[in-house]
């Protein structure tokens, strides 16, 4: 193992480790800088981070700071994350590191970040985990060769910067700090499987090292992902610290603070015009009250749009002035103008100083710096170029800040400085190619694309023109338009030079013809006296004759090898188009996994797409997990604009969904199909509800109007009432459980209760206020299950519970910091549940106590509801996420991903198994949220798998749950065929099937050990064959079956045990292993028996003789199962190391490791065919893998708990794995099934901009 590095002094990081050069000079290539002045030319940053020495120009993240260094001092680990653009880095190195170095509390490593590629120098074979190197190369910067750091795990590489600082006597704290945490899962896709270990590895260093703690600063999109990996790290990730961007006041000190500190002042309400013109907004979201207004004014600012245009406005003042002007924020304070000015004032100044063409520097930008999926690269710097582009050019793009260097170890990188200038960037190209003219560029493109054809060369003036435009712009032509022009030039002369030729023979054979005229004149006198010169003559025909020939058959001979040269290109060519299919394929399965978390309805349309390309197992894998993900089942697209609420009607087969539109529409629930559109309101409709008994329908909305619709269902809907008590508009209505009740808030700061009773149908029973003066808005209401109270979450933060008979506030709470915009009832406890600006949180109804606060949203909560039986909880919020929550403990159960704005409403359906929401995005969306499914999941409540056979047909599943009861499952419909029990006391120690499934062994703790030969449609019931009583202290802990079910294998400790299933007798002892068994196999034949146990080995016995073959070593912890190839030549072990190993049976030697699960693996299973193996692991996944060389090739993660075990059915085409969430899910192997499968799941196509994004030149529809 490679010795750690030395240690860095703290605070010994030059200025390129962050990216930057020193503030107060301008940067050079080798980050020195040139001293201009004792103050800033320039306070303000622009597109990059502050730096540690920029602090006394960092303002508006007072409060922010203070307690994230609290926060960071009290916990151990912190997850710190915000809105990209929200200036997190800045915050980190100009506000929190000084912070927390001036109270002593805690010493900061340097930051450091998981992406970036592998040095030159650094071998791939050699780096065990590419998110821990780039960690250490990080914390190391230039301090260490990366190729010392390669060997290391963090623990290790940690571990010398803990050591106490010279003058301490013990070790301060220490803060690692990992910034930009989202690029663990955007980079590096082709090593998405060493996340886990990285998660893993955390989890060790934070454990041998107590004196370290952990903040982890990433972009809020990316923070579900961190879900599946939270169990390793302590506490869960559960403390976080999220920042807004900065608020009208936080700006205002950032405009304000850097130009006092500089030497200039803002004039009168000049910085306050700039931070509005900064705030800005389109309106058409969903929280607008002002449909009709265009513009509005934000709550936040982006500090990088500040950084810029404030950059941009210092930049245009004159030198002498002081104090800045109204007509100098009106003139420089537009976002996308600064940007994209920024931008071009970069380019002018490579193109002056470098000499470099404009065509290939946009390209540059356009190419190398933004990805196709419009982000931002990362390219490595070179001895001489930087992707093709003069670092003599790079140099002058890094000093004008347009880009950022990151420096790792000796190495540089550079990408855009920030994420905000790629679209202003991609349009700033596109218009200035719009104007450039080229007649080089759209010919060459048409001589690629016909494979090089001759016919489209430039000739003539047209060629003439190019080879003009060529000579005055040369640096300007792509490598391509060169070998264009040059072989336009070099056919034309051909061509030109051939037809010289042909008019010198013209002329020649004219001559010739005349010759040969008086020739033969002279000739006819003399034929008679030269016949034997005729004779002669003829003889040198022939042997031209032959001499043709032979020319003939040279030339057959060359056409011959110029057909074989040709297949052999075309040959070249297949193989090359079949290599950049792979790698489509491959790109488009990367994009599919990235968007899981977010939006795994296009994560299935992209496997979908790259399938389509071409098979890899990358793009089948991408497909089963997006299958396992999604749960959408449809989508409800037809109002213009946001759909603000939606109502699910009480038999569940209607939906209705309210638009800004201002039309209700009927939908049929279960096939999405639309019904009636209601369009009785004249402006947007905010809410919805249907009665008890669903024969009205309430809509309300912003005309003031609350509309009552009859459903009666023989006949459309019709408007039947139009309560118009509101002077302004409806925010929330709801009806009464009993039905009888229909209550309405209002914009004026009312809650009105009407009779919905048929005798006093739109009556105005009560009017619910606060005292004259002080009226708040209610956002949203809620009657209590038996109608006695309603809640009301209002505008300013509180939660007022009214008595409707008495009309009397009965408990009021302060709620939320901010709006409380959704509030429900359990309809089983007493408990009220409400969202709002800052969470969710549930509280006691009746004496108001805060029960607990849920976590989770990263954005303001819009609305909350119950499920029919109280058991789940949902929240919808404006983070483009609803989320289900267990309403027992809190937990987050579920996030429902996909919409592509805010989540505005959501709703149960009656049997608790689907959710409805609505979107600003324009659409209703209906999603299962049941236990998921691939092919098919049996779900037994309140019961754990604890064993399962295929039958030999594969028709059918038998499985054994820990209380004993055997289900067999008719795999065509998922329903259950008999049910019986095998034994009653206990759950079951250890249980194993015949491979046929017609026989059981189940041993229960106190109880014989009994083999079973199951029921079939002709045995109803099932058979004891034979009962064993065998002496245990604890159990057994594993049997086995051979392949007949006529032989038996316990094991109740170290000792192994066969025995005769139709006597009873026993046959043989094994004994070898130093701990507990852990589990057997028999051979194929029989003729073997394997066994693993917890002393971390396997071994292989001989059946007849008991006589131990070999013993299999390698594992560095239990062994926790083992199994048997097909043919009986291979043996796969599982062990707690979280590896499986393959073995050969016959030798004992090992053949692979196969390492990618992050948990303890629970079993092995090789397919019939012996060419893959499925693992099972307590990381919730199985994985599949390829014997032949190791890869993984598929990863199955759909259960909520550990996999318990695994296997395939006998055809090998489907997977069947046994979770501890007591579900059974399968999944199936056959590509055309899947894709099949697929599409029945998705609601939609890829639209225009997704294709644009993922670089579908031709949007295609579904594959």
């Amino acid at each position: 193992m490679a010795e750690p590095p030395v240690e860095p002094s703290p605070g010994s990081r030059r200025a390129e480790e962050h990216g930057e050069g020193d503030f107060f000079g301008r940067r050079t290539e080798t980050g020195k800088t040139d001293i201009i002045s004792a103050r800033p030319a320039n306070p303000y940053v622009g597109p990059r981070p502050f730096e540690a020495e920029e602090e006394e120009y960092f303002f508006g993240r007072r409060d922010e700071t203070r307690q994230l260094a609290d926060l960071v001092i009290a916990q151990r680990v912190v997850v710190f994350h915000a809105p990209s653009g929200a200036g997190k880095t800045s915050l980190l190195k100009a506000s929190l590191i000084p912070t927390l170095n001036r109270r002593k509390r805690i010493f900061t490593l340097p930051i450091s970040r998981v992406s970036g590629d592998l040095p030159p120098d650094v071998d791939n074979a050699t780096v065990g985990n590419i998110y821990v190197f780039n960690t250490l190369v990080g914390l190391y910067g230039t301090e260490a060769r990366a190729t010392e750091l390669a060997g290391l795990s963090l623990r290790a590489g940690v571990a010398p910067l803990l050591a106490p600082n010279e003058g301490e006597s013990r070790p301060r704290p220490r803060l690692l700090i990992i910034d930009q945490f989202e690029e663990l899962f955007t980079t590096h896709f082709e090593r998405h499987t060493e996340r886990g270990d990285f998660f893993a590895q955390l989890q060790h260093c934070l454990a041998a090292h107590p004196q370290l703690s952990l903040l982890l600063a990433m972009r809020e999109d990316y923070i579900a992902n961190l879900d599946f990996y939270a169990a390793q790290i302590p506490d869960r990730l559960r403390t976080r610290f999220r920042i807004e961007r900065l608020s009208e006041q936080d700006a205002l000190e950032a405009v304000k603070g850097p130009a006092a500190r500089a030497g200039r002042t803002f004039d009168t309400g000049v910085a306050e015009a700039l931070v509005d013109n900064l705030r800005r907004i389109q309106l058409g979201q969903p929280d607008v009250e002002l449909p009709r207004v265009t513009m509005a004014l934000g709550s936040y600012i982006e500090p990088v749009h500040l950084q810029i245009v404030c950059r941009q406005l210092w930049e245009k003042l004159p030198p002498d002035r002081t104090l800045i002007l109204a007509e100098d924020v009106q003139k420089f304070g537009d976002v996308d103008q600064a940007l994209t000015g920024f931008y071009e004032d970069a380019l002018r100044q490579v193109i002056e100083q470098a000499g470099i063409s404009e065509r290939r520097l946009r390209a540059w930008f356009n190419e190398q710096l933004i990805t196709p999926a419009r982000t931002r690269g990362l390219v490595y710097r070179g001895a001489e170029a930087t992707a093709g582009l003069d670092n003599d050019a790079v140099a002058i793009l890094n000093n004008a800040y347009i880009i950022r260097a990151d420096i790792r170890g000796s190495d540089t990188w550079y990408e855009l400085a920030h994420d905000r200038l790629v679209e202003p960037i991609l349009a700033a190209n596109a218009g200035w190619l719009a104007r450039y003219v080229n007649p080089l560029a759209t010919p060459a493109q048409r001589w690629l694309q016909a494979g090089r054809d001759p016919n489209q060369l430039l000739r003539g003036p047209l060629l003439g023109e190019a080879e003009a435009f060529a000579q005055t712009n040369r640096t300007d032509l792509l490598p391509e338009e060169q070998e264009f022009l040059k072989e336009s030039l070099r056919t034309a002369a051909a061509e030109e030079a051939q037809a010289r030729q042909a008019t010198q023979r013209r002329r020649t054979l004219a001559v010739a013809a005349l010759v040969v005229i008086a020739m033969l004149a002279v000739l006819s006198l003399w034929a008679l006296r030269n016949a034997d010169l005729a004779w002669e003559q003829q003889n040198i025909a022939n042997s031209q004759r032959a001499t043709a020939v032979a020319a003939a058959e040279a030339a057959q001979r060359a056409e011959a090898t110029a057909e074989t040269n040709r297949v052999k290109a075309e040959e070249a060519l297949a193989q090359a188009d079949a290599e950049a299919r792979i790698g489509r394929s491959r790109e488009l399965a990367a994009h599919a996994i990235s968007n899981l978390g977010s939006d795994p309805e296009l994560s299935i349309l992209l496997a979908l797409q790259a399938i389509s390309v071409t098979y890899t197992s990358q793009a089948e894998d991408a497909l089963h997990q997006a299958l396992q993900a999604a749960r959408i089942r449809h989508t409800f697209a037809g109002h213009d604009g946001a759909v603000r609420a939606v109502a699910i009607s009480p038999d569940s087969r209607h939906l209705a969904t309210a638009g800004i539109d201002g039309t209700v529409r009927l939908w049929e629930l279960d096939t999405g199909q639309p019904l009636f559109t209601l369009p009785g309101h004249t402006a947007a409709v905010n809410t919805l509800d249907f009665s008890p008994d669903g024969a009205w329908l309430a809509s309300g909305g912003d005309d003031g109007h609350s509309l009552i619709w009859s459903l009666a269902p023989d006949r459309p809907p019709a408007l039947a009432f139009d309560l118009t008590g509101h002077n302004a508009q409806i925010k929330a209505l709801a009806f009464g459980p009993a039905g009888d009740r229909l209550a309405t808030s209002g914009f004026d700061g009312t809650i009105r209760i009407w009779s919905t009773s048929p005798l006093t149908w739109g009556q105005e029973l009560a009017v619910l206020s606060q005292p004259a003066g002080n009226e708040v808005i209610a956002n949203d209401i809620a009657f209590s299950p038996d109608g006695s109270r309603l809640a009301a979450g209002q505008a300013n933060g509180t939660v007022v519970v009214w008595g409707v008979v008495s009309g009397r506030q009965l408990l009021t709470l302060n709620a939320h910091q901010s709006r409380v915009n959704g509030i429900a009832f359990s309809p089983t406890q007493p408990l009220l549940l409400t969202g709002g600006w800052d969470g969710v949180r549930l509280w006691d109804a009746i004496t108001g106590e805060l029960v607990q606060s849920l976590s989770g949203h990263t954005a303001e909560v819009r609305r909350v509801a119950f499920s029919p039986d109280g058991a789940h909880m949902a929240t919808a919020s404006d983070d483009q996420r609803a989320k289900l929550w267990d309403a027992t403990t809190g937990r987050e159960e579920l996030t429902l991903a996909g919409h592509k704005a805010a989540v505005l409403d959501v709703a149960f359906v009656q049997d608790g198994r689907q959710a409805v929401t609505a979107s600003a995005d324009g659409t209703a969306r209906a999603w299962d949220i049941g236990p998921n499914q691939e092919v098919l999941t049996l779900y037994e409540p309140g019961e754990e798998f604890y064993r399962a056979v295929y039958t030999s047909d594969g028709a059918e599943l038998i499985t054994l749950v820990n209380s004993g009861i055997i289900e067999h499952w008719d795999l065509g419909t998922g329903r259950t065929i008999r049910r019986y029990r095998v034994h009653e006391q206990g759950a079951a120690g250890a249980a194993a099937f015949s491979a046929d499934g017609r026989r059981l062994a189940v041993g229960v703790q106190g109880e014989p050990l009994t083999v079973w030969e199951l029921a079939t449609p002709e045995m109803e019931s099932p058979r004891r064959i034979v009962t064993l009583t065998v002496e245990t202290n604890s159990g057994f802990r594993a049997l086995a079956l051979d392949s007949a079910g006529e032989r038996l294998a316990t094991a109740a400790d170290s000792i192994i045990r066969i025995w005769d299933v139709a006597t009873g007798e026993q046959l043989v002892t094994l004994a070898g292993h130093t701990d507990l068994v852990s589990s057997i196999a028999f051979s194929p034949d029989g003729a073997m028996i394997a066994s693993t146990s917890l002393d971390a080995t396997a071994r292989l016995w001989n059946v007849a003789t008991g006589a131990l073959r070999t013993v299999l070593t390698g594992h560095t912890g239990e062994v926790r199962a083992i199994g048997f190839s097909p043919a009986g030549d291979l043996l796969a072990t599982a062990g707690a190391d979280g590896r499986a190993r393959l073995w050969d049976a016959a030798t004992g030697a090992e053949r692979l490791t196969l390492a990618g699960h992050t948990a303890r693996l629970s079993s092995v299973a090789f397919s019939p065919d012996g060419t893959r193996l499925v693992t099972a692991s307590g990381d919730k996944s199985a994985k599949v893998w390829d014997l032949a060389s190791g890869r993984e090739l598929l990863t199955f993660s759909g259960h909520a708990d550990a996999v318990a075990s695994a296997f395939f059915d006998a055809d090998g085409q489907h997977l069947a794995t046994l979770g501890m969430d007591g579900t059974v899910r399968f999944y199936s192997l056959d590509i055309d099934k899947l894709v099949e499968i697929a599409h029945l799941r998705v609601t939609r196509d890829l639209t225009a901009d997704e294709c644009t994004k993922y670089g579908l030149a031709l949007c295609p529809p579904m594959p």
